[in-house]
């Protein structure tokens, strides 16, 4: 994977001396720039412009809330956001989604589980520890015969149809990250890694014979 420039904002340097550590064992070389109050990152992200992705503590001095948040994608707007916290609720992850965040890391994550975030994030996913995959859109379903939920099924059909994840998830009244999450659920319950192994083993599967036979 290409170089990175993080920049990690929390108020605890116990915390941003253990997730350097983590990424400069995994990257060695990689200059990691911290700050522990919100002014202090928007400080620090004025001075590098070369900074590529944040990890920002959305309870730290400065942030009231997600306000902070809005500020840091206000001053830099291509830049990749993911909000980090000890405690907070689900309706705060989902909203913080919404307004841009590229997703929702625990401070209980573990070194292998953070290096895997920071992946998806840099590559254009969404991350959400899979616990808390269930979005009040997309309550917890029970799976089907077979092994595919409802949605998961739905999903998988609008992928036979061509459709893009904002069609899918327009279609289904969904969010659009909401949507990806379910592909998510969906690769790892197939074991593959795009859509095209997905269609193709949900064809194997016969999850697609009836859209198969009707094309």
């Amino acid at each position: 994977m290409a170089s990175m420039v993080p920049l990690i904002a929390d108020d605890h340097d116990l915390f941003i001396d253990l997730l350097e550590t983590h990424i400069s064992r995994t990257w060695p070389g990689t200059t990691v720039h911290s700050a522990t109050t919100l002014p202090g990152a928007l400080e620090v992200l004025d001075q590098h412009p070369e900074i590529d992705l944040a990890l920002l503590d959305i309870v730290m001095p400065g942030m009231d809330g997600l306000d902070g948040f809005a500020k840091v994608k206000a001053a830099r707007p291509d830049l990749t956001v993911a909000l980090l916290s000890g405690n907070t609720t689900r309706a705060i992850i989902e909203q913080g989604l919404r307004m841009g965040a590229a997703g929702f890391v625990p401070k209980t994550i573990s070194g292998e589980a953070l290096i895997q975030a920071i992946g998806l994030m840099r590559s254009g996913e969404v991350y959400v520890p899979y616990s808390l995959m269930s979005a009040p859109e997309a309550p917890r379903e029970t799976e089907a015969e077979g092994g595919l939920s409802p949605r998961e099924g739905q999903v998988l059909d609008g992928l036979w149809r061509g459709l893009s994840n904002k069609e899918i998830a327009r279609e289904l009244d969904l969010q659009e990250v909401t949507v990806k999450l379910h592909l998510r659920r969906l690769y790892r319950k197939f074991d593959c890694r795009n859509r095209t192994e997905a269609l193709r083993i949900g064809l194997e599967k016969g999850f697609l014979k009836r859209a198969a036979s009707d094309a």
